[in-house]
């Protein structure tokens, strides 16, 4: 089983700095008016289309533009400096794919803007790396202690017996997420 995956290091990039510290519903509804914002669409057979925008789209449009689409003035700064990071090469996805996923991690939280979080989150959901974790993610930290039925249960342990597949349980608690599953410890 091959999880989804983002296309390249660029929607990676900005679905990690998008989807930092807000709920997947709001996260989602940003991504979409960003989206919509900065593509020029298409038509195919009748249905519009709208590409995701290139970091050198994301340059050229206005902080109002980027502000109406609901993003902060802080992640306006991070996606602009990881645009600026891809168009300038600073960082490129081959080099990404040939290093440990803990160098990884180290190597994009040299942006600006992308922390320990995002850089698991790009690695699990842009690269396919189910040796991380996106710790730190209240969400799915309160759900393994629900569905433990443990409040004390140590993720640590959890995460270490889960070896180098320890992303399929965060993909699998994002997925309960979007079906609207309520993960509650019995009773």
């Amino acid at each position: 089983m091959k999880p989804p995956r983002y296309p390249d290091l660029w929607e990676a990039l900005c679905n990690g700095i998008v989807f930092q510290q807000l709920s997947i519903a709001a996260a989602s509804t940003v991504m979409l008016r960003l989206v919509e914002g900065l593509s020029e669409p298409l038509d195919y057979a009748g249905v519009l289309l709208r590409p995701f925008p290139g970091p050198a789209r994301l340059l050229r449009a206005g902080d109002e533009q980027l502000a109406a689409a609901g993003l902060s003035r802080q992640k306006i700064a991070y996606l602009r400096n990881a645009a600026v990071a891809v168009t300038s090469g600073a960082i490129r996805a081959s080099r990404i794919e040939s290093l440990p996923s803990d160098v990884a991690a180290l190597e994009l939280q040299k942006i600006d803007g992308i922390g320990r979080w995002s850089a698991a989150n790009i690695l699990l959901r842009g690269f396919g790396r189910l040796d991380v974790f996106p710790l730190g993610d209240s969400g799915a930290e309160k759900n393994i202690k629900a569905l433990s039925a443990d409040p004390g249960i140590c993720l640590d342990d959890i995460l270490a017996a889960l070896g180098d597949v320890r992303g399929m349980l965060y993909f699998h608690l994002l997925l309960g997420k979007l079906r609207g599953i309520r993960f509650a410890a019995p009773p």
